[in-house]
């Protein structure tokens, strides 16, 4: 006779355990419930007294602790998300240790070259997680022009100008 638990009884916060008292005619648990199992999900030592099928009373406790998460990691930009080949942006996340960047970076910052979306989970002592908002960088392409064959001929000749990236993009030629 006593309680049982559904799950672990130290858990993050955020997380819940249902606590199970064994069978009996009445209970009375620490809350106030009378039910026969109460759902917790804050720290503290839960009770209850129940009557059996004989009409013995009986108490039983359980500890449950919750444990704190992290703070939520904050992103920073040394400039501007969204920009042109070539160029480059700074992440920093708010965290100075235990980061793990959705890209598999593991500092408190990097630099970035090319279009991602990234989010920045954060671990402590206790194993509880928090994560970031998501941060997209968007890199767009550089156009160039590609000549299909010399660019200096006589008149009466062409030549075709092909424009790069081909698609996604709008074109103005001069």
């Amino acid at each position: 006779a006593g309680i049982t638990p559904s799950g672990p009884t130290t858990f993050c916060d955020g997380g819940s355990v249902t606590l199970h008292a064994s069978t009996a005619n009445s209970y009375n648990w620490s809350t106030g419930s009378p039910n026969s199992f109460i759902t917790v999900s804050s720290s503290g030592t839960y009770s209850v007294a129940l009557v059996d099928t004989n009409g013995c009373s009986l108490q039983a406790s359980v500890l449950v602790t919750v444990n704190p998460n992290p703070p939520v990691p904050v992103i920073s930009a040394s400039g501007p998300l969204n920009f042109c080949n070539g160029s480059s942006v700074t992440l920093t996340s708010s965290a100075a240790t235990n980061n793990s960047w959705s890209n598999g970076v593991t500092t408190a910052s990097q630099t970035l070259y090319q279009s991602i979306s990234l989010v920045d989970t954060v671990v402590n002592a206790f194993g509880c997680k928090s994560w970031s908002a998501p941060i997209n960088v968007d890199v767009h392409p550089v156009a160039s022009i590609a000549a299909s064959g010399p660019t200096t001929f006589c008149a009466g000749d062409q030549v075709t100008l092909t424009a790069s990236p081909a698609s996604g993009v709008n074109y103005l030629w001069s």
